[in-house]
């Protein structure tokens, strides 16, 4: 079952390469275009640290697209968020179907 005609957005994704010496993440250089679809959804949700979080969005991606939790995501409008958790929904069969990232 493919999902891309539901990807009606595109990010840019960079991948986290990093700590600082203040401990401020650092990313590479090179973004990669994402096509994903966009969701607007208020959720409470535990980082891995099990803090309480708001992840107030949700972006669908296909299987086979690279993205991690704590990737940057360049969302449509210019402004950059973090993935905070990543989920990945199988078929009947134990296929990845699509991949849901909550930032």
């Amino acid at each position: 079952m493919s999902v891309s005609h539901l990807l009606n957005h595109k990010v840019s994704l960079a991948v986290r390469t990093g700590l600082k010496s203040d401990g401020r993440p650092t990313y590479s250089s090179s973004y990669t275009s994402a096509p994903c679809r966009i969701e607007y959804r208020d959720q409470v949700i535990f980082n891995k640290d099990r803090l309480p979080v708001n992840a107030n969005m949700r972006l669908y991606f296909a299987p086979e697209q690279a993205v991690n939790v704590t990737d940057r995501v360049v969302l449509p409008d210019g402004t950059f968020r973090e993935v905070l958790d990543l989920k990945l929904n199988y078929d009947q069969y134990g296929n990845v179907v699509f991949k849901e990232a909550l930032i």
